[in-house]
């Protein structure tokens, strides 16, 4: 399951604790997904590579991993 909509650009400690502190959907125990989770969402068959229906535009500019 994924959020909507994320929470803007932010740094990863930031992240970590907004996951932590993030009650949606009934859930709170939200996670930031591992880079292989990321990609298992990427079709390289399409462009766009992401479905953008699903994932609308993010404010971030930038993935930074662990």
């Amino acid at each position: 399951m994924w959020q909507q909509s994320d929470g803007g650009e932010m740094t990863f400690t930031n992240a970590v604790t907004y996951c932590a502190n993030l009650a949606l959907g009934g859930y709170s125990d939200w996670q930031l997904p591992s880079s292989a989770a990321l990609f298992s969402l990427v079709d390289l068959d399409h462009n766009p590579a992401l479905d953008t229906t699903t994932f609308t535009k993010s404010g971030a500019e930038y993935h930074l991993r662990s």
